[in-house]
């Protein structure tokens, strides 16, 4: 654990410790950071994930609002953790 790779930076070194720690499985980290660093990326306007797809379509960042499955991702996974 003495490197920090470039797949590490979308999870803080606590929050690591944390799953560790609880010994949660390897799966749970996963669905978790894909749900939060990897989807939400995408609907920061300016950031590349973004603007990328809307500057090949020729759209504005309104089309954003549209891309409900990266807002109801994260909440239905979280409400499902609930249960």
């Amino acid at each position: 654990m003495g490197r920090v790779h470039n797949h590490d930076a979308g999870v803080p070194l606590p929050g690591l410790l944390q799953y560790r720690r609880r010994q949660l499985p390897g799966l749970e980290l996963a669905a978790n950071i894909g749900n939060s660093t990897i989807n939400l990326a995408g609907l920061v306007p300016w950031g590349i994930a973004a603007s990328v797809p809307l500057t090949t379509m020729e759209v504005g960042p309104e089309v954003l609002l549209l891309s409900f499955y990266l807002y109801l991702l994260p909440l239905w996974c979280w409400l499902k953790s609930k249960k």
